[in-house]
């Protein structure tokens, strides 16, 4: 078994370097898929699971809590290419309760 610092190159071509226990991607690391999407962060037993940040090849991002790899919990995205910034909260990936949605425009909601 795998226990400590390591990386891990999967077979379609994602990459994990961070915190391995009993095999297990968990602790803080970081995961990079073939698309460029990078995820910095904790890992729970393989899940991305707790805090961490997201930036996707668009430029957009995402600082916050996470959970089963989506947007769960307080959390900030960004989206310059919009225009947009959204912080608040978040349930199972989508915009939910109280948050604030900023445009560039100076609009707020």
């Amino acid at each position: 078994m795998y226990h400590g610092q390591g990386t891990c190159i999967f077979k379609d071509g994602h990459e994990y370097k961070g915190e391995l226990r009993h095999g297990l991607l968990h602790g803080k690391g970081t995961f990079k898929w073939t698309d460029n999407t990078i995820y910095k962060g904790e890992f729970r037993e393989n899940e991305i699971t707790g805090k961490g940040s997201y930036q996707w090849s668009d430029g957009s991002t995402y600082k916050g809590q996470v959970m089963n790899g989506l947007r769960h919990g307080q959390g900030v995205y960004v989206n310059n290419e919009e225009g947009v910034e959204y912080e608040g909260d978040w349930v199972n990936g989508m915009r939910d309760g109280y948050g604030e949605l900023r445009y560039k425009n100076g609009s707020i909601y």
